[in-house]
């Protein structure tokens, strides 16, 4: 998956804001498709942080147009597309926009709970 900056006339994309980027740009740009799926990253804990996510496809290639916030690079997020349809995917979502897997049990998570706060971006579950 690639990044790059986008703008169309005054607007620009919003951080923590994907799938409504998306949803602009796709809908301005009738050459691109809005993909839906998950952006995924390693936390230092042995698990991964999952966050849902949308991108555009054009001429075959992902492309991430939202702009990250906090210290967090593209280079160390992954997509993965949801290859169902989009109300599978909204039901997904609904409950659960973001998660940790395999899950923290309570003693885990009072160990480690300061060090996510200070890895994890609140724009990336935003």
């Amino acid at each position: 998956m690639l990044f790059r900056e986008v703008t169309f006339n005054e607007w620009k994309p919003a951080s923590s804001k994907g799938h409504e980027n998306v949803d602009f740009w796709s809908g301005n740009h009738p050459s691109t498709i809005a993909v839906r799926g998950w952006l995924f990253w390693r936390l230092e804990a042995g698990r991964f942080n999952f966050v849902s996510h949308s991108v555009i496809e054009e001429n075959g290639t992902l492309i991430d147009i939202t702009p990250i916030g906090g210290n967090m690079l593209h280079e160390h997020l992954l997509f993965l597309q949801h290859l169902g349809s989009d109300e599978e995917f909204e039901a997904i979502k609904k409950c659960h926009s973001c998660l940790v897997f395999p899950p923290f049990s309570n003693a885990e998570f009072s160990s480690v709970s300061g060090e996510l706060e200070e890895n994890a971006s609140e724009d990336m579950c935003g």
